[in-house]
C-alpha cells in the first residue's frame, strides 16, 4: 500500500510521533470522497467507509485488518529526518522505521481518534434527517420510514458517509417489476391465509429497521419443509452477513458468542424444542432481556467484557413445537406473535424456488419497504401483525 499523499516520498512525513503517523494514515488512507473522516472504532470494532460489490458503504474491519494496512503503508512511507554535517544543519529523506511496538501504537492512536461516543448504529454524523431507527438504506437512497407514513408518500433522501449504517439492502431505489414467484409461494405456505403474506412481510420489514418499541419476537412453527427455511435465506440475502445473526438454540445459554447483539439487526434461532431443560433459564433471560431492550453483558474471548449493551435485534425463532422456555408473569408470550406453518411440501418440493427468489430480490425489497411504512402507519398495536 503506497502512501498517496502524507508520507509519500513528494510529500514525507515531519513528525513521526505515533499520533501524527496515525493522523497520516486516516487522512491518507480513511478519508471519503467528501473528505470526511472514514474511519470509526465502535462497539469493539472499526468501521471503514469503503467499496463493495459497487457501491459504498460501512464496513467493519477487525482490528487485525487495521493493523496490516498499517503494516503496509508505514513500510512504504517515508519521512525527513535531521542531519549535521559540520556546521551545517538539514533534512534527508528516508524510509520510516517499522517496528512490531510501533505499529501496535499508531493503531491504538487511531483507535483513540476514531472512538465514536454514540450508544448505537444507526447514526445521523451532522444534520439531522430524521428518526435514523426507522430508516431502510438502499444503495443509492434512504427511506424515512417514519415520515413516510405520517405524510403519506415514500420519502427519502441521498445515502452518504453521513449515515452510520452498515445494512444495506443490495440494490437501488426504485426498481420496478412485480416479485411473482415471492407471492405465490406466501400464498401457499400460509395454505392462502389473507393474513399470511402481510404478517411475514411486516415482520421481515420490522427486521429491516432498527425500531424495536414494538417489543415483539416471533416463532415460526409447524410442518417441516412448510417454507420456514427459505424465508430465512430471503431475509438473509436482503439483511447480508453485517445483521443477520443466526444461531442454535444452546448458544443462547453459552458464556460467549453473543457479543455480536451489540449491532446485529435481527437474531434468528434454530432448534428451539431442542434445548436441554437445565438451559432454559439462561436463554430464557437473554431472549426476554433482547426483546425488551434491557442492558445485557457482552463477552467475547480474551476481550474485556462489554456492560449495558442494548441490542436492536428482532428475535425469530424456527421449529416445529411451541419452545420450552420459562415464561414468568407472561413476560415472553405476551411478545410472541406466533407464525403458524401449517402446509407441508414434502415430497413435492420446489427445489429451484430459493433460486427464484434471489432473482426477485429487488422486487421483495420493494414490497418490504412498503410493509414497513404500512407497519408504522397501523395505529392500532393488535393490527399491526395480524
Amino acid at each position: 500500500m503506497e502512501p498517496v499523499t502524507f508520507g509519500s516520498k513528494k510529500f514525507p512525513l515531519e513528525d513521526t510521533r505515533p499520533i501524527a503517523i496515525a493522523t497520516a494514515i486516516l487522512n491518507d488512507v480513511f478519508s471519503t470522497p467528501g473528505k470526511q473522516r472514514g474511519l470509526h472504532e465502535w462497539s469493539g470494532a472499526f468501521w471503514a467507509w469503503k467499496e463493495q460489490n459497487g457501491f459504498w458503504a460501512w464496513v467493519s474491519m477487525s482490528k487485525k485488518d487495521v493493523e496490516d494496512c498499517v503494516w503496509l503503508w508505514m513500510s512504504n512511507a517515508h519521512c525527513l529526518v535531521k542531519v549535521k554535517s559540520g556546521d551545517k544543519e538539514g533534512t534527508i529523506m528516508v524510509p520510516l522505521k517499522v517496528t512490531m511496538h510501533g505499529v501496535s501504537e499508531v493503531v491504538r492512536c487511531m483507535e483513540a481518534l476514531c472512538r465514536l461516543k454514540i450508544d448505537r448504529m444507526p447514526k445521523f454524523f451532522g444534520t439531522a434527517q430524521g428518526n435514523p431507527d426507522m430508516c431502510i438504506a438502499f444503495r443509492d437512497k434512504v427511506l424515512d420510514v417514519g415520515a413516510s407514513a405520517e405524510k403519506g408518500e415514500m420519502v427519502l433522501f441521498d445515502r452518504d458517509e453521513g449515515f452510520f449504517e452498515s445494512q444495506v439492502l443490495p440494490f437501488n431505489w426504485g426498481v420496478e417489476g412485480e416479485a411473482n414467484a415471492w407471492v405465490k409461494a406466501l400464498d401457499e405456505w400460509g395454505g392462502n391465509d389473507e393474513a399470511f403474506p402481510i404478517l411475514i412481510e411486516r415482520e421481515m420489514a420490522y427486521g429491516l429497521m432498527a425500531f424495536r418499541e414494538y417489543a415483539k419476537w416471533f416463532f415460526h412453527y409447524g410442518e417441516i419443509r412448510g417454507g420456514k427455511g427459505t424465508i430465512e435465506r430471503v431475509r438473509k440475502l436482503l439483511m447480508g452477513e453485517n445483521h443477520y445473526f443466526g444461531v442454535q438454540m444452546k448458544t443462547l445459554a453459552s458464556e460467549f458468542g453473543l457479543y455480536p447483539l451489540a449491532w446485529k439487526r435481527v437474531m434468528v434461532v434454530s432448534e428451539v424444542n431442542k434445548l436441554e431443560e437445565k438451559f432454559t433459564d439462561q436463554a430464557g433471560s437473554l431472549v426476554k432481556n433482547v426483546v425488551g431492550m434491557d442492558p445485557i453483558p457482552l463477552n467475547r474471548k480474551f476481550v474485556d467484557e462489554s456492560q449495558n449493551v442494548v441490542s436492536r435485534a428482532m428475535v425469530v425463532m424456527l421449529g416445529n413445537l411451541l419452545p420450552n422456555l420459562p415464561n414468568t408473569g407472561n413476560g415472553l408470550s405476551s411478545k410472541m406473535v406466533p407464525v403458524p406453518f401449517t402446509v407441508s411440501f414434502l415430497g413435492r418440493e420446489n427445489y429451484g424456488l430459493s433460486e427464484q427468489l434471489a432473482m426477485e430480490l429487488p422486487q421483495i425489497g420493494m414490497r418490504m419497504a412498503r410493509a414497513a411504512v404500512e407497519l408504522v402507519r397501523e395505529k392500532d398495536g393488535k393490527k399491526k401483525f395480524p
